[in-house]
């Protein structure tokens, strides 16, 4: 590894260290996953970041760490967020990725529109279904990038945040197991 990435590395942990304590404060005692996504929204709300850096960050680790954070508050504020960072791989704000890899989605009632999560491994969305009795897998294939709003793997879920919600012609459609 070179220098350089370390030295980002290291940027990266101070940033989650130091977001980390500043919404501990804010909630006025220790937190989990789920508290996070209030934090970011307070923050955001009071414009109270300080960087860019620390609220790509943010964002990515309320997400990924909350179960549900798109039903925590009005997909409205999500997409402001989302829209003032433009797209966020792995707590850095990132170019949009050329190309979007398969993905899948374990849902129910095919809960497949709007801002969601999904994966590019159907290994974690099998996981996911077996946490929902009733489920179904689903498959979305030719998403156009300027639909991806998130990628992380802080929880090697391999997960993909895109927003399907003004584009109903996608191709999403049931899994067939080969």
């Amino acid at each position: 590894m070179s220098a350089n990435i370390l030295d980002t590395e290291t940027e990266q942990e101070r940033i989650g260290i130091a977001w980390w304590t500043r919404a501990e404060k804010i909630a006025g005692r220790h937190i989990g996953g789920g508290d996070l996504v209030f934090a970011l929204h307070d923050t955001f709300c009071d414009d109270a970041f300080e960087s860019d850096d620390e609220f790509a960050y943010a964002l990515d680790l309320a997400w990924t760490c909350a179960e549900y954070p798109a039903r925590a508050f009005d997909a409205f504020y999500w997409g402001q967020m989302f829209d003032h960072l433009g797209f966020v791989s792995d707590g850095v704000r990132a170019p949009l990725p050329q190309r979007v890899p398969t993905l899948y989605r374990a849902a129910i009632d095919g809960d497949v529109h709007g801002l969601a999560s999904w994966t590019d491994d159907l290994a974690v969305a099998v996981t996911f279904l077996a946490r929902r009795p009733g489920g179904e897998i689903w498959v979305a294939e030719g998403i156009d990038p300027s639909m991806v709003r998130l990628r992380s793997n802080g929880r090697s879920e391999r997960e993909w945040v895109i927003d399907t919600e003004y584009d109903l012609s996608l191709d999403i459609r049931l899994h067939a197991p080969a």
